[in-house]
This record gives structure tokens, C-alpha cells and sequence, in this order.
């Protein structure tokens, strides 16, 4: 079998498009390559971003719990201290009161009584309506 020029132009032919094949097969693969490290960057830099999120949060928690810490421990220590002031004072009244016992003055309460005058009931009460002259309509909105 004898190679003519036809052969070799044959030839020639089917290894430019073995060529052509190789390397669109090898660019592909790069390209999906490069496509995978530019989604594996952008992925990095979103689990970067949510941690430093995350971060943050927990030390503003951390602050927040640690000023209602502070302010219950005031609040714990106003009330020692107002329970104890509160104790002081009702012994101390009460020391007093056994000292000096009030006395009652009937004759002057009886007297501020008989000056005060209590309204009429007749005058601030309003008449009741009876359960048949009132509306069965249901009730509307009528601001508009």
C-alpha cells in the first residue's frame, strides 16, 4: 500500500481534529477548573464574612450579659441595703410608739365628720334604660 498525497492529507486531517478535540477537552477542564477556584473564593470569603457575623455577636451577648450582671448586682445590693435602712427605721418607730402611745381624740374626729358633705346619690346617678328600648342594630364605625 502505497501513501499518496491524498493519505497525507487524510492524515493530516484527522490529526488537526484530534488536536482540535485534545485541547478543547483540555481548556474545558481548565475552565471548569478555574470556575470551581472562583467559587471555592467566593465561598471562603462568605463563611469568613458569617464568622467574623458570628463573632461579633456573641461578644455584643457577651457585653449585654455582662451589664445585666452589673445591674442586678446593684439591684441585689439597693435592696440589702433598703431592707436593712427599712428595718432600722420601723424598729426605731416602733421603739417610739411604745414610748409614747397616741391617744385618740374621738370628739375632734366626730366633729371634721359632721362638716363634710358627701354628694347626692340622685344628682351623679343616670337613669337606666330598660333592656327594650335599647337598639338592636349592630354597632358601626361612624368616623369617616
Amino acid at each position: 500500500m502505497e501513501f499518496t498525497s491524498a493519505h497525507l492529507f487524510i492524515s493530516f486531517l484527522i490529526g488537526l481534529a484530534s488536536g482540535f478535540g485534545i485541547h478543547w477537552i483540555i481548556s474545558s477542564s481548565r475552565q471548569r477548573a478555574s470556575n470551581l477556584a472562583k467559587a471555592l473564593d467566593e465561598t471562603q470569603a462568605e463563611f469568613s464574612n458569617y464568622q467574623d457575623n458570628v463573632n461579633s455577636h456573641f461578644k455584643r451577648v457577651s457585653s449585654l450579659v455582662q451589664s445585666i450582671a452589673r445591674q442586678q448586682a446593684e439591684l441585689e445590693q439597693e435592696i440589702q441595703e433598703g431592707a436593712a435602712s427599712l428595718s432600722s427605721r420601723k424598729k426605731a418607730l416602733s421603739a417610739a410608739m411604745h414610748l409614747t402611745p397616741p391617744t385618740p381624740e374621738p370628739k375632734r374626729i366626730e366633729s371634721f365628720l359632721q362638716h363634710q358633705t358627701i354628694p347626692s346619690l340622685e344628682k351623679t346617678t343616670a337613669p337606666i334604660a330598660n333592656s327594650e328600648s335599647l337598639s338592636r342594630e349592630p354597632l358601626t364605625n361612624n368616623l369617616k
